[in-house]
């Protein structure tokens, strides 16, 4: 019987434009060595720290780097998955990720709702406005037209 090969997965995040990883921690940095989680759960984890904090180290062009071991060679074999930070809940988290997309889209047509009466409410005042202007023009044109006559009346002297 065939003795089944066990195989670990090691995992770093790598800034791609200066070929350096994240020394991990909740303010981290980037250097040649860099933190190695042993898990994808620990990786979760600091990324949901570093995000929580809302810390713009990892702004940067980002991937994670899953290196395979197994223990008969030690040799790694390199898979790398890029994704930027915007994209680690996405990926990771993907439950959250829909969570929000439905209350942004929520949010966004609540706002439409709101604008769309803003609008409403303002073509209506502008509506009144130009009724009340347009009355206002005709009793301007109405005064001018008519004559003017007093009130009291004027009696014809008869000679």
């Amino acid at each position: 019987m065939k003795e089944k090969k066990s195989m670990t997965s090691l995992f770093k995040i790598r800034n791609i434009s200066e070929n350096t990883f994240s020394t991990g921690g909740s303010n981290p940095s980037f250097n040649d060595k860099g933190k190695t989680w042993t898990s994808l759960g620990h990786l979760k984890t600091h990324l949901s720290t570093v995000k929580r904090k809302r810390s713009k180290v990892y702004n940067r062009n980002i991937e994670i780097v899953e290196y395979t071991l197994t223990p008969k060679r030690r040799s790694k074999l390199d898979k790398t998955i890029s994704i930027s930070f915007e994209n680690i809940e996405k990926v990771f988290y993907p439950e959250k990720w829909k969570a929000k997309l439905k209350k942004e889209a929520a949010r966004k047509e609540s706002e439409a709702i709101e604008n769309a009466k803003i609008l409403e409410h303002q073509k209506e005042v502008f509506d009144n406005f130009e009724i009340e202007k347009e009355a206002r023009e005709l009793i301007k044109l109405n005064t001018k037209n008519t004559p003017v006559t007093s009130s009291t009346s004027t009696q014809k002297i008869p000679w």
